[in-house]
């Protein structure tokens, strides 16, 4: 992989991570205000956390690449 490309890969990623957080933390506001149930909170926050993880994994595999 060219430097080029994993920049772009890594801006990309980055900007997804980005994302979920700001997710995240709506999910949070929304829970705090009492517009989604309990339930609701935990099954998306663990899905959100899932893929947070899983983007921050491929960030750290193309750290190491480069």
């Amino acid at each position: 992989m060219d430097f080029n490309t994993a920049l772009r890969n890594y801006k990309n990623l980055t900007e997804k991570l980005i994302a979920i957080r700001s997710a995240l933390d709506k999910l949070e506001d929304f829970f705090q205000k009492g517009e989604i149930t309990e339930k609701q909170y935990k099954i998306l926050r663990k899905d959100y956390e899932k893929e947070l993880n899983a983007i921050q994994s491929e960030i750290d595999a193309l750290k190491n690449k480069v």
